[in-house]
């Protein structure tokens, strides 16, 4: 599960992470980045070792039935699931039913607020309340650090130069048209190709 906190900042933060990966899985993405996210991972996939099975779930009852298939299968997925600090919406359902498995990943990208369920499993509780059930936290949590909605230009920058591993382009897709050219123009004098 991805906090879609992430794809709203920029797709190619989340490819980092795919292109690490060989496998053939289906991959849910919330209504209102569906497009977005689709049609980035269908561009990545065509020049990596990634197949991925781009679903949409657009009802309830499709989004409790791949709740249903992903507890009682061993398949792969990957889930983005919108942001809200797990305080609400279909990432609840998500974690209720996958956070016990210890083979299950939960994916934080960026902050989560004191008091939220967000940050309870942000903090490594072993157990937290979910529809006013105690759900065991099994699940292996990771947070990504520098993805913050808020970050300034020089921020970003520090963190994208920071990277081990140096991205070849950086896709700018949020944010004012000047603010992102400029950013843009800072980048590329570091060697990083721009995508607007």
């Amino acid at each position: 599960m991805i906090e879609t906190q992430i794809l709203r900042e920029s797709s190619s933060k989340l490819l980092f992470f795919w292109k690490r990966l060989i496998c053939l899985f289906p991959c849910t993405f919330p209504d209102l980045l569906q497009s977005l996210c689709v049609g980035v991972v269908r561009k990545q996939s065509k020049s990596s070792t990634i197949i991925v099975i781009p679903i949409t779930v657009e009802s309830h009852r499709e989004h409790q039935a791949l709740v249903n298939r992903l507890v009682s299968t061993d398949e792969p997925a990957v889930v983005v699931a919108a942001s809200g600090m797990c305080e609400g919406g279909r990432i609840v359902n998500y974690l209720k039913a996958l956070l016990p498995d210890e083979r299950n990943d939960v994916l934080f990208a960026g902050y989560q607020a004191q008091g939220t369920l967000g940050r309870e499993i942000q903090s490594g509780s072993h157990a937290v309340d979910i529809d006013n059930q105690p759900i065991k936290a099994n699940a292996q949590i990771h947070t990504i650090s520098g993805y913050s909605a808020h970050a300034d230009q020089s921020d970003l920058l520090k963190f994208v130069t920071g990277i081990p591993a140096q991205p070849k382009a950086v896709h700018l897709i949020h944010g004012e048209k000047e603010a992102k050219r400029e950013l843009g123009e800072k980048l590329e004098t570091e060697g990083i190709e721009v995508v607007y």
